[in-house]
């Protein structure tokens, strides 16, 4: 599903590169980061919001090779993205 009307000033979506019942990920290019990939949710229920939030949170506080670093998370027209 593209994500209409998602837009964040430093951070363009390129093309989407997989997804299933747990949202949808981007190819994306990011101003300060440069080629980087985007997790977007849309937010549909207040339980989905607090899950996607607890995983960003820990995924944050996370630091292995094998993990996904996370730069930033948050809300924008009404989608969750990571």
């Amino acid at each position: 599903m593209e994500p209409a009307g998602f837009n964040i000033d430093r951070l363009k979506l390129i093309e989407p590169l997989g997804g299933g019942t747990g949202g949808t990920v981007f190819k994306a290019q990011h101003q300060e980061l440069g080629e980087t990939a985007v997790k977007l949710v849309l937010k549909s229920s207040n339980v989905i919001e607090e899950r996607f939030k607890r995983e960003a949170e820990i995924l944050t506080a996370l630091s292995h090779d094998n993990l996904v670093k996370v730069y930033e998370f948050g809300e924008n027209t009404g989608w969750l993205y990571l």
